[in-house]
């Protein structure tokens, strides 16, 4: 099932859309303040939730109207958690009735919960790390492991949420400068086998391949490979709202899948340099410009570019970031615009970014980092001082919160514009 999540102040005009298209769910109705992270995995500090609001819809993945995909004002959220209270029931009895035809007792509800918090990214349903924590799941999964009692349990899951592969989610971890999700637990599904070296394009046709819709934006990944942050939702909204990258050439450090380099693609960048050293993201991000109809370049290491600037709408170097000032400057350009969105810091690249950027009034430098809660007014003050000493050149910043990992550490951008 399909919801929405849209700006309160753009609430009545959805539900009033979807009355008129008869697709608004009257019996479970919108879905509003802490209520809704329950629906959104491991992003309650993704979205101010006292200023939007979840509209439940009838339609499923392939019936979107165009109206809906292609809005910039809200975020296409696949969840079939939200759901009313009898048919949620009706999922946990059919839990509880393979658990105890398994073990042969009857078995309560407090004891085998069923998980609420997950997003589809169909095909594929992602839980949070919290799912089937107690005690009683953990000894049931011990037994039965990799049995037939499990992959029937799970294809309960599968047949309610309408996925055909299910996995458990892990952190990202922090020292892996890939990005690779090491840590996904494949639960239900065949995920294809794990590729170690660098893939072919048949590892590539053989993999496992997820999607999804936001802003408008299609993006594609195989899970086993690569990362999806939802998180950033808010960020490549704004990015989407920049008034100066009209016809401008725009450099992304790290480009991953496509999560900035995507929204400067459709605010009508003249053209988007990349680099990225995962091949994986590589080819998500490829194949993600094709649906998206952009024109795409990979370069490989050691390859020319020998095209003009503009040529095609996305560029990108396979190839590590420390090659950005030579390559920008075999094509005589600089960039209005640098993204640096590495986390938990993204320091390594300040110095190339201060090379790199277009030494005019209005250009900016958009730097990504994990900061503390109450060091993030100071550390924006810092920053800015430092690339005011490193571009010899007057600059002011913008502090942008993100969202929160925790309690007191926050996903932060800083915009550096030169004045």
């Amino acid at each position: 099932m399909i919801s929405l999540l849209v700006p309160k102040s753009k609430a009545k005009q959805w539900k009033d859309y979807l009355q008129s298209h008869n697709c608004f769910l009257k019996s479970i109705g919108i879905v509003s303040g802490s209520k809704i992270a329950a629906y959104l995995v491991n992003q309650t500090g993704d979205v101010p939730l006292d200023k939007y609001v979840l509209i439940p819809t009838s339609y499923e993945e392939n019936n979107l109207p165009k109206e809906i995909i292609d809005c910039c004002d809200l975020q296409i959220i696949h969840n079939a958690s939200l759901r009313t209270g009898m048919e949620r029931n009706s999922l946990q009895e059919r839990v509880l009735a393979c658990v105890a035809g398994a073990i042969g007792k009857r078995v309560a509800a407090e004891q085998f919960i069923v998980p609420t918090r997950f997003v589809i990214y169909p095909p594929m349903a992602l839980l949070s790390s919290s799912s089937f924590s107690t005690k009683e799941w953990f000894a049931f999964f011990q037994q039965y492991r990799n049995t037939e009692v499990v992959n029937k349990l799970f294809s309960i899951f599968a047949e309610e949420w309408k996925v055909t592969h299910i996995a458990l989610n892990e952190p990202i971890p922090i020292n892996d400068i890939m990005r690779r999700p090491l840590a996904l637990r494949p639960l239900y599904g065949n995920f294809g086998k794990p590729v170690w070296g660098e893939p072919s394009t048949e590892d590539f046709e053989n993999a496992f391949w997820v999607h999804c819709r936001q802003n408008g934006i299609y993006q594609t990944w195989a899970p086993l490979y690569t990362m999806f942050s939802r998180g950033n939702s808010i960020e490549k909204a704004r990015v989407l709202n920049f008034e100066n990258i009209h016809n401008e050439v725009i450099a992304d450090l790290y480009a991953g899948i496509g999560y900035f380099s995507f929204s400067y693609v459709k605010g009508k960048a003249k053209s988007v340099v990349c680099w990225e050293i995962n091949p994986w993201s590589i080819e998500a991000l490829r194949r993600a410009a094709i649906v998206n109809n952009w024109s795409v370049c990979v370069v490989r290491h050691n390859e020319d570019y020998n095209f003009r600037m503009g040529s095609h709408q996305l560029v990108v170097f396979h190839e590590s970031n420390e090659y950005a000032h030579a390559r920008l400057g075999s094509l005589d350009t600089s960039a209005k615009h640098v993204n640096l969105g590495m986390l938990p810091s993204s320091r390594d690249a300040w110095n190339l970014s201060a090379s790199i950027v277009k030494r005019e009034p209005g250009s900016f430098i958009h730097v990504h980092e994990n900061v503390m809660e109450d060091r993030i007014e100071r550390y924006g003050k810092e920053i800015n001082e430092e690339f005011k000493n490193k571009l010899k050149m007057q600059t002011t910043y913008q502090v942008n919160r993100v969202k929160s990992f925790s309690p007191r550490v926050w996903h932060v951008v800083y915009d550096i514009r030169i004045i």
